[in-house]
């Protein structure tokens, strides 16, 4: 016999969830154990993928190990201690729940890799573009020619440039539109 039961995420158990991880962030963390057991639980996750839940959940925990051991990311120190501090809950999450209950396991790393996923949502979406800039130049013919390790801080320079290109872009149409720099109004 197979049901499917739903839990939402309610504002008890998050604030619960919450008060784990900011217990965490004053600890000190073995960075070496921590970044290894979160590996364990992507493995778990994956192997038990019975959910469409389950499998986003663990690309998400996927993204943020593969985020913090990046060289070329190169997270901040203040950042990655972060990370870390989130991700040493996965040390001893297991603690509280019998070993015969496994799914209760599952269920309880699925909160809170989405609880910390929706934390690092913009950390989580600047490596995603760091990777995207990386894919894009080593596909280039300029990466071809070139024995350069993009960095994050190339991927910065660069994402200055395209910005500030684009100002110059919106200005120029603003101008043409309106006579002045950009601006709506004129001065008689």
């Amino acid at each position: 016999m197979k049901k499917i039961y739903q839990l939402n995420l309610t504002e008890n158990l998050k604030n619960h969830l919450e008060q784990i991880l900011q217990q965490k962030k004053s600890e000190i963390i073995d960075a070496k154990k921590t970044i290894e057991t979160s590996k364990s639980v992507l493995l778990k996750l994956r192997e038990k993928s019975q959910s469409e839940q389950v499998t986003e959940s663990a690309e998400k925990l996927s993204t943020i190990i593969e985020m913090i051991e990046d060289k070329s990311w190169d997270m901040r120190e203040n950042n990655r201690n972060y990370v870390l501090a989130v991700l040493s809950y996965f040390n001893e999450s297991k603690q509280n729940i019998p070993k015969s209950l496994p799914e209760l396991g599952v269920l309880f790393d699925t909160m809170m890799i989405d609880l910390v996923a929706e934390e690092l949502t913009h950390e989580r979406d600047s490596y995603s573009d760091f990777k995207n800039f990386v894919k894009a130049y080593k596909e280039s013919p300029l990466y071809k020619n070139s024995d350069i390790e993009l960095t994050q801080e190339e991927w910065v320079k660069t994402r200055k440039k395209e910005l500030r290109d684009r100002l110059k872009r919106r200005r120029r149409r603003d101008s043409k539109r309106t006579g002045l720099r950009g601006s709506n109004f004129t001065i008689v």
